[in-house]
């Protein structure tokens, strides 16, 4: 997977959750910086798009049109659900079919929403694009558990079963603003993987890294979770580039695999492998 944070949370995020784990703070991919990363990388079949707020980006529908029409690559959004573009409805079926959005949602009402994102405001509407995003797009919900949400997460979920979407359940990772989060003790974990392992069995359409073998060095450095098999990141699978720079993966920038300088995008060094 080749994993893009197209802009940055700083100047292109219209939420910030308190704990935001992106350490891409400036610059921004325009869609000609996009194609050149892509054609050096043509080995990922995966695009995954990030930021800041990816469908803020005013290039967003052609990026996602060049990567899904012009390079056949499948692609995941990873999007905070409060706005939808209509040139982004307007896409062709062809490219919507292989576009994925991940759509976040870390509360179950607007006052905690307003708590964890700053803009409370903003709840309603999350919750009317999601129809929006599961008629147009393949959907899913994804849900950052840490201190603030750990005792509304059986209503977040109760939440997402009414819009009949798969749900990705993830713990906060001490990166970017997400140093200064509360993150949950070994008690809470295994509470919280009890109560997943639990709606599972009861059909709920849920994954998370807890209910399987963790292959992820940033959790067991995070949470002490042992760490099984190879990352993706470390064999060469999984590749993160920014406007800034390339780390081997987003959720660790302290545990970087190799890099070699590159071309310049943007004004900023990005670097590869």
């Amino acid at each position: 997977m080749l994993t893009l944070d197209i802009n940055n949370p700083q100047e292109h995020c219209n939420l910030a959750c308190e704990f935001c784990y992106s350490w891409n703070l400036e610059g921004m991919l325009s869609l000609s910086d996009v194609q050149r990363i892509v054609e050096e990388n043509k080995e990922h079949s995966i695009v995954e798009l990030g930021g800041g707020e990816p469908l803020l980006h005013k290039e967003i529908a052609d990026i996602v049109s060049y990567l899904t029409l012009d390079m056949d690559k499948k692609v995941h959004i990873a999007t905070n659900g409060t706005y939808l573009p209509q040139k982004l409805l307007s896409l062709s079926q062809e490219s919507r079919d292989i576009t994925q959005m991940q759509i976040s949602l870390h509360a179950s009402n607007k006052q905690l929403f307003g708590e964890i994102t700053a803009k409370p405001h903003l709840f309603d509407k999350v919750m009317q694009n999601i129809p929006v995003f599961k008629e147009y797009f393949v959907t899913l919900v994804n849900t950052v558990v840490y201190q603030k949400n750990f005792e509304d997460i059986s209503n977040i979920v109760e939440l997402v079963k009414q819009y009949r979407l798969p749900h990705r359940v993830m713990l906060a990772f001490p990166e970017g603003r997400g140093k200064e989060a509360a993150l949950l003790s070994s008690g809470q974990i295994a509470e919280l993987t009890s109560y997943l392992l639990a709606e599972n069995a009861n059909g709920s359409r849920i994954d998370s890294s807890l209910l399987r073998p963790s292959n992820c060095p940033a959790l067991a450095q995070a949470y002490g979770i042992q760490s099984e098999g190879i990352c993706p990141a470390e064999a060469g699978k999984k590749k993160y580039v920014t406007a800034s720079g390339s780390k081997g993966c987003e959720f660790l920038p302290s545990a970087l695999i190799p890099l070699r300088r590159s071309k310049n995008y943007g004004g900023d060094k990005y670097a590869t492998r």
